[in-house]
């Protein structure tokens, strides 16, 4: 609900870096969140940022189950269009893009 939103704001604010707040969005699969974050943090996410296994936020939603696949591509085009992630970003361990997934 909305009090995770305030929550994970003050987090990026605290954080000074969305990257983090908009994976574990993405990881528990809270897409509405993902969504409002990066619309509203998007310019402050580098499309290179990655998790300590070299993950994008791109290799992130690939690997989510598709269970809400109306949001999951709606946040894939945000992602690919507006913010200029890329499907051709290699991963840390294996050097796989997110279409290995």
């Amino acid at each position: 609900g909305y009090e995770w939103q305030g929550v994970t704001f003050k987090l990026v604010d605290l954080l000074g870096v969305p990257f983090v707040p908009l994976e574990a969005a993405i990881q528990l699969e809270k897409y509405n969140l993902a969504i409002t974050l990066l619309l509203k943090f998007g310019k402050k996410v580098n499309p290179s940022d990655s998790n300590s296994q070299g993950q994008t936020l791109v290799h992130c939603l690939a690997l989510c189950p598709r269970k809400s696949e109306e949001l999951q591509v709606r946040l894939l085009k945000l992602l690919l269009s507006k913010f200029n992630h890329s499907v051709s970003a290699k991963d840390s361990p294996s050097k796989c893009t997110p279409l290995h997934y």
